[in-house]
């Protein structure tokens, strides 16, 4: 049996029907995302993550469908602060699209974007209220291969010894712990690679540095912790 936590801590004017207690909505392994909610086949619910701006949760599982839900007042049903009906008026059928699905998924601190880390090493970032893709950053194998031919991004010696690293961990579920997380600004993601934690700035679309990029490990779950000055 998985938890699934329920936002549901006050209301909100843009997104309403939340009770004002913690609520928890309970979903079997094996039957989709919610016993409320039918139609989405059997399939493992792998990821549920709370916007607290707009007091929504969304949840994905593993062939690649993400939900939006509303509280409990509503049934867990589709919110209402979002700006389309109809999943088809969005990107959210990406993942499934491309035959993956996401391991990590964090919202931006304004709550108005969310990105995503997949199984496919791809990093996408939506806009939340919308639904719309709007940054894509590809970190296969493939195209570490190709930045090494065109400049060398590591000794050709170790970067064969993380290429086969890599293959080792696509070969179990290793890659499944992998995470993404915003800074405080919302201006940055990081994210981890077999060349370091990359921190990316969504605003300029450019990638502001590597960290541990000559250091012999390979994290996957990061976590990041900002002073905020007094």
């Amino acid at each position: 049996m998985l938890v699934k936590s329920g936002p549901g801590y006050e209301r909100t004017k843009s997104c309403q029907g939340y009770l004002n207690l913690p609520h928890l909505a309970l979903t079997l392994q094996g039957f989709g995302h919610s016993p409320e909610r039918s139609g989405f086949g059997d399939t493992l619910l792998i990821r549920d993550t709370h916007n607290p701006v707009f007091e929504v949760a969304v949840s994905v599982d593993q062939a690649g469908i993400l939900e939006y839900w509303a509280g409990p007042k509503l049934k867990y049903s589709f919110p209402k602060c979002v700006t389309f009906d109809s999943k088809l008026d969005t990107d959210l059928f990406e993942f499934a699209k491309a035959k993956t699905f996401p391991t990590g998924l964090c919202f931006s601190p304004d709550g108005k974007r969310f990105a995503t880390l997949s199984a496919d090493r791809k990093v996408r970032v939506f806009t939340f209220l919308t639904g719309k893709l709007n940054r894509v950053f590809d970190e296969t194998l493939q195209r570490f291969s190709e930045l090494q031919q065109v400049k060398q991004q590591l000794p050709n010696m170790e970067f064969g010894r993380r290429m086969a690293a890599e293959r080792d961990l696509e070969k179990s579920d290793a890659l499944n712990l992998a995470n993404i997380v915003y800074d405080e600004s919302g201006h940055f993601v990081m994210y981890s690679t077999m060349l370091g934690v990359k921190v990316v700035n969504l605003y300029t679309n450019k990638m502001v540095g590597i960290i541990g990029k000559p250091e012999n490990l390979r994290p996957l779950k990061l976590a990041l912790f900002q002073v905020t000055p007094t």
